[in-house]
C-alpha cells in the first residue's frame, strides 16, 4: 500500500512537471512566433540575396519608390534611378576621404 501510494505521488508530480514545462515551451514558442512578426528580411549590399518585398509602390516626381519599412521610428524607401551613374560616382569620389567601414556588434 505504501509503495502504491508513493508511486501514485510521484507520478502525480511527475505529470505536473511535465504539464508546466509544456506551458513554457508554448509560452516560448508563442513569444518567438511574435517576435518574427516584426523582424523583417533586408539586403542591400549583396546583389546576389533576395530581399525583402516592397509594402507598396509608389511614385515621387516621376520615379518609382518602393516602400519596404514605414513606421514613425525607422523608414526604408529605394527610389529608382535616384543618380545617374555620373552623379553615384561623383559622390562616392566627394565622400572617399571620409568613408569607413561600418562599426557592428555581433
Amino acid at each position: 500500500h505504501v509503495l502504491d501510494t508513493l508511486t501514485a505521488c510521484v507520478q502525480k508530480g511527475v505529470a505536473t512537471e511535465i504539464e508546466r514545462a509544456n506551458e513554457e515551451i508554448a509560452f516560448q514558442a508563442t513569444i518567438r512566433e511574435d517576435m518574427a512578426d516584426h523582424w523583417e528580411n533586408y539586403t542591400c549590399a549583396d546583389d546576389t540575396l533576395n530581399t525583402t518585398e516592397a509594402k507598396r509602390t509608389e511614385t515621387w516626381r516621376g520615379r518609382t519608390v518602393s516602400v519596404m519599412i514605414d513606421r514613425p521610428a525607422s523608414k526604408i524607401h529605394t527610389v529608382e534611378n535616384f543618380l545617374t551613374e555620373d552623379e553615384c560616382k561623383a559622390v562616392e569620389d566627394a565622400a572617399r576621404p571620409i568613408l569607413h567601414d561600418a562599426t557592428v556588434a555581433d
